[in-house]
This record gives C-alpha cells, sequence and structure tokens, in this order.
C-alpha cells in the first residue's frame, strides 16, 4: 500500500471541500470586466449581444474552474484509493520515492491553482498547504546540505592539522572554513506573508502567524527576522487564545527569552501559559520544567524564596510523571532534569543558608525539612542519589560522604548500596588531605554490611544484577 503521511492528507483533504464550495459561487469580480448598466424599459441589440458575450465568457471561465477543482477531488480521491488497493508490500524506498512523487504533483498543481486563480475563495487555503510543501522541501534540503557541511568541516579538520605541522607555503593564506548550511523557507515565507496581508480573516490564520514566527525565528534560518518573528508569535498567543498552536508558540517564545534574551520574567508568563492550559496539553511537563528552572535561576540570597517556588514546581512535575506512569505506562522525559535540578537546588540553599547563619547546614538537612513539609515520596531516593553526586561534583567531599551513608541508612536493602558504601571510601582519599584511615574503614564496613551473610544480601538474593 502507498502510505500517505499525515502532513500529506492534511496538506491536501481540505481542497476538496473549498473545491465543492467554489464550485457554487461566483468568480472573483476583480477578475471578470463589469458593465455599467442603468434601469431602462427596454434593450437595445447592442446591450443584449454584450450581455451574451459577457456571459459566455462567465459560462467559459467557471467551466475552467470546475474543471480544475475536480481535478483537487480526483487527486485526493486517488490517493485514498492507493492508500487502500496497494497493500502492505511496498518496501520503503518506494514508499519514499511514491510520496515525493505526490509531493511534487501537489505542488504542480497548487501552483497552477494560484497562477489561474489567485484571489478566489480557496486561495488562502492552497496557499497555505503549499506553503508547508515549501516549508518540508526546505527542510530536506537543509538536512542534505548540513550532511554535505558536516563532511567538509572534516576534511577541512584535517587539512588545518595538516598545514600547522607542515607549514603554509610562502604567499598563501589560510584556507577559509566551509560555510554552515541555512534553512532558506523564502518561497514559504512569501505565501505566509501574502496571506496575512490579503486575507485576514481565513480561518487557519493563527496556523499562518505560527510559521510566518517559526520560519523567522528558527535556528540556521537563510531570512531570520528575530523582531517580525516574535511579533507574529505573540500575535498567536494575544489574538487566538484558543488556537491549537498557542501552546507552541509559547514554548518557542518561552524559549527565546530564557535562552537568547535572558529575560526570565518573561519567559516566566510564556511556560506559565502552557502549564495552566493543563496536565493534557502539549508541552505541559516541558512547561512545568522550565518555568520551574526559570525560579531556580532567579533564585539569590536576596530572591531565596525562588528556589523554594522552583521546588514545589519541580515536585509538581515528578508528581505528574508518577501519575503519567501509572496510566500509560510512559513517564515524563523532562524527569531525569526535574531530579537533577531538585538536587542542585538542595546544594544552593545548604550553601547560602550556612553563609547567611554564619553555622553548617548541610544539604542532608534542607533535604529533610524540605520533604516534611510537602509530605514524602517515592522518588526521594533519585533526589538524594543525584545529590550525593552534586556535592562529589561540587568537591564538597564531607556532604557527599554524609549523602551516601544516609542513602544506606534509609534505604538499607537498596541494591545499589555497595557500590555507595565503595564511593564512601573513594571520597575519603578525595579530601584536600586524604584519609586513608578512614577510607580503609569503609571498605571493611563494606564487606561486613553486604557478605553473602547479610540481611541486605538475603533481601536482594533474587536480583539479578
Amino acid at each position: 500500500m502507498v502510505r500517505i503521511s499525515h502532513s500529506m492528507l492534511l496538506l491536501l483533504l481540505p481542497i476538496a471541500g473549498v473545491a465543492h464550495a467554489q464550485q457554487a459561487s461566483t468568480s472573483d469580480p476583480a477578475e471578470e470586466p463589469l458593465i455599467q448598466v442603468e434601469r431602462i424599459t427596454g434593450a437595445s441589440p447592442e446591450n443584449v449581444a454584450e450581455f451574451d458575450a459577457v456571459h459566455d465568457r462567465y459560462v467559459t471561465r467557471m467551466g475552467e474552474f470546475k474543471d480544475d477543482a475536480r481535478e483537487y477531488v480526483d487527486l485526493i480521491e486517488t490517493l485514498k484509493r492507493r492508500q487502500i488497493v496497494d497493500g502492505y508490500g511496498r518496501i520503503i524506498a518506494g514508499l519514499r520515492d511514491d510520496e515525493e512523487a505526490l509531493r511534487t504533483l501537489a505542488k504542480a498543481r497548487f501552483e497552477d491553482f494560484l497562477a489561474k486563480y489567485p484571489r478566489s475563495d480557496a486561495s488562502p487555503h492552497v496557499m497555505f498547504r503549499l506553503a508547508e510543501l515549501y516549508y518540508e522541501d526546505a527542510e530536506n534540503t537543509f538536512l542534505v546540505a548540513d550532511a554535505n557541511f558536516n563532511d567538509r568541516l572534516v576534511e577541512y579538520d584535517v587539512l588545518m592539522k595538516r598545514l600547522m605541522a607542515e607549514g603554509i607555503p610562502e604567499g598563501e593564506d589560510f584556507p577559509e572554513p566551509p560555510e554552515a548550511a541555512k534553512k532558506d523557507y523564502a518561497l514559504a515565507l512569501a505565501l505566509y506573508d501574502g496571506i496575512v496581508d490579503n486575507y485576514p480573516a481565513y480561518e487557519n490564520i493563527d496556523g499562518v502567524y505560527y510559521m510566518l514566527g517559526y520560519c523567522l525565528t528558527e535556528e540556521n534560518a537563510l531570512h531570520a527576522d528575530i523582531e517580525r518573528g516574535l511579533a507574529a508569535m505573540k500575535a498567536v498567543v494575544a489574538k487566538y487564545p484558543n488556537s491549537d498552536f498557542i501552546n507552541d508558540a509559547s514554548m518557542r517564545l518561552g524559549e527565546y527569552y530564557f535562552n537568547d534574551a535572558n529575560d526570565l520574567e518573561e519567559a516566566l508568563v510564556h511556560y506559565q501559559r502552557i502549564v495552566d492550559s493543563g496536565e493534557d496539553a502539549r508541552y505541559y511537563d516541558k512547561g512545568l520544567y522550565k518555568l520551574a528552572w526559570s525560579h531556580y535561576r532567579l533564585a539569590s540570597a536576596e530572591r531565596f524564596d525562588e528556589y523554594y517556588v522552583a521546588m514545589g514546581q519541580f515536585i509538581q512535575l515528578l508528581d505528574y510523571s508518577d501519575r503519567l506512569m501509572l496510566a500509560t505506562g510512559d513517564q515524563s522525559s523532562m524527569k531525569p532534569e526535574a531530579i537533577q535540578y531538585a538536587a542542585i537546588s538542595f546544594a544552593d540553599m545548604s550553601d547560602l543558608k550556612t553563609r547567611a547563619t554564619g553555622t553548617p547546614i548541610s544539604p542532608l538537612e534542607v533535604a529533610e525539612e524540605f520533604f516534611e513539609g510537602v509530605g514524602k515520596r517515592d522518588y526521594e531516593l533519585d533526589i538524594y542519589i543525584q545529590l550525593a553526586d552534586v556535592l562529589t561534583r561540587q568537591a564538597r567531599y564531607n556532604e557527599a560522604i554524609e549523602s551516601y551513608e544516609y542513602l544506606q541508612t534509609r534505604w538499607p536493602d537498596n541494591p545499589e548500596n555497595p557500590e555507595f558504601q565503595f564511593k564512601v571510601a573513594q571520597l575519603w582519599m578525595s579530601l584536600p588531605t586524604p584519609d586513608a584511615v578512614a577510607s580503609a574503614d569503609a571498605e571493611r564496613v563494606l564487606v561486613e554490611r553486604y557478605n553473602d551473610s547479610t540481611d541486605w544480601w538475603a533481601a536482594n538474593r533474587a536480583n539479578p544484577d
């Protein structure tokens, strides 16, 4: 069977309904000559002849339009029949060839339609679908060009190493590096701009604004215009609150202000909009994670409460992930990052509290106090493991040792405990002044606590790891 992608069907199906509707409409007044007449008691032979000539041209024109509309309907019906008839025996390469042929056919038909009927009722639909095909062409062209660029970059690196080793010939300059590939959305942009300018009431105008903003702000875009692209995205969220694209636009706006503009307060607005749309909405978990991460980045000694806001949202995300796991068998892809930054937050809060009070306050104390407030969670183990790792990477070795010992005390049957105890032995030797005695004692505890006669061994007897 020839499989037609979902996006291809979306490109083609709307034309059928539009074409049927167009058959019942009159042609565009701008395309036909107008006759100025006045009310009279009778018609002269010249008036009748002129009217007949105009009528004949009108009938011919509408006939052409109906024929073209019928072609689009036939194209869609052909695609559907081929989906059913061809079966499932086609190889992947053949499927790609067929889809590319259909894309080429669709583009030709759409272009021909717009050439004949630039201002018909169907024009904005055709423009929108054709722009999507042009967009996909630009993406595919970029993928090939980018692969070629990477190959040339490797060759350039080899050449530069050779020239650095052997020396460049006298009078010659070092060669310029290859230019990175760009995404040329010019054809799609022209159509999107045309719809915005000429069809502001188009039913999919929200999607037009979104794609316009996307193409103007996309990384590696040849015709990037950040200011105009952001304005298009903001038009989506301001004018079309029920748009299917609102969370996509909000995420791109949030990412711009989070990463590029470093305007975290503005980023919060857009991430919050995503979270407010509910757990079933697109990008909910990523929006919640980035909302929490934004509050984390805003936190400081002067704005310490931002840590608690961030931690509350990390916990909200982790709770959502657990519910998702129960309902679908899949956890949120944001769960590992939420665990990581929850641990980092505890480490940072401990450091700032210690500096503010002059009294050592360990990350474990901060974490335990937090969970006493929000309630115990099944994923606490993961956060404490991550906390021990964070403290190790921050060279806070004594606190890391405390964390690994805490893990073994609170979860005595955890299969990873021998590894944690071994890390304790290593960390004693990582101190500014290594403590060989403490390290040796930790190794002794490792053997005594986790040998084949211990409760831990019995609890993990069936564990294949």
